[in-house]
């Protein structure tokens, strides 16, 4: 047989046209299975209730605008090493990767930035491409690292709420985490070399701003809630955030702040909180989230 009838390559069933279109009608009837969940959780509770228990002082929102800027600010500096750019140059186009990897499906805002940096950033397009996958990998690595070590330190710290018959598997898999974290944390520094296209000390740069910008991100998160609630003790904080960096670890989950309001209203009688409170607080925080992304990409 010649080699022109060959037969062309075989396409995964999930990039073709049908695999898309499937993709995003399951990932349409899983935000909206959430939202009915949510309307009615809600509406057991009191809409009325809710909206009265919605946060009032300015710290609550000014501490949102600071989080919801971190990755872009950060992110911008990332680049700025990798592409050689001044940080604002680039600060709007990751304002809106942030937008399409949080509101539509993981990494799809990876796929707008390459487009972007392909048609204003003076360089090859494999290099471009290079650069972005191994600021995700570190990026993802990084992620990784600080929600097993954060996770495994309050379980074994004992500052998580949990029930007692769930308290010694709890223990055995955070030190399972931790143990986990870095034997893949010295695989990757070992095999670094096979699967990352920049040099070590550039890596170790965005390493370093990836695991700060991920900490300054927890300092703010617990900081928002405790200007709400300065009287609820931090432990109560500490396992929603718990709850948070687990969710946040899952891939590919569409529309995270919907579903992480569905998980606290599970828990807020589990860590002593009021039902409406915890609707009131994490509701907000949506409705916020849809309003600057919104607000981004108009200015994008």
């Amino acid at each position: 047989m010649r080699a022109d009838d060959a037969a062309p390559p075989r396409v995964p069933f999930w990039r073709t046209a049908t695999g898309q279109n499937l993709v995003r009608i399951g990932a349409a009837m899983f935000t909206l299975g959430i939202v009915l969940y949510l309307v009615d959780q809600i509406s057991q509770i009191g809409w009325l209730e809710v909206w009265e228990e919605a946060p009032t002082t300015t710290w609550f929102y000014i501490l949102f605008g600071l989080m919801y800027l971190t990755l872009p600010t950060f992110e911008s500096i990332v680049y700025s090493i990798l592409w050689n750019v001044p940080p604002h140059r680039s600060f709007l186009a990751l304002l809106k990767k942030r937008v399409y990897s949080r509101s539509l499906i993981d990494y799809s805002g990876e796929a707008y930035l390459y487009l972007w940096a392909r048609q204003r950033v003076d360089l090859p397009e494999r290099q471009l491409l290079a650069t972005i996958k191994d600021s995700v990998l570190v990026s993802v690595a990084a992620s990784t690292a600080v929600a097993g070590v954060l996770l495994g330190g309050l379980l074994l710290g004992g500052l998580l709420i949990l029930p007692a018959d769930l308290t010694r598997p709890y223990i055995s898999s955070s030190l399972a985490i931790v143990l986990g974290v870095a034997t893949l944390g010295f695989a990757a520094f070992k095999f670094r070399h096979h699967i990352l296209f920049l040099p070590t000390e550039v890596l170790k740069k965005i390493m370093v701003l990836h695991v700060g910008r991920l900490l300054l991100l927890q300092v703010l998160q617990v900081a928002q809630w405790m200007v709400v609630y300065p009287d609820v003790p931090l432990q109560t904080w500490f396992t929603l955030l718990a709850a948070q960096l687990v969710l946040y670890r899952i891939p590919f989950l569409p529309q995270r702040d919907l579903v992480f309001m569905g998980v606290g209203l599970q828990m807020a009688q589990w860590i002593d909180f009021t039902t409406a409170s915890m609707a009131g607080l994490l509701l907000t925080v949506s409705v916020l989230e849809k309003v600057a992304n919104l607000l981004s990409v108009g200015l994008a």
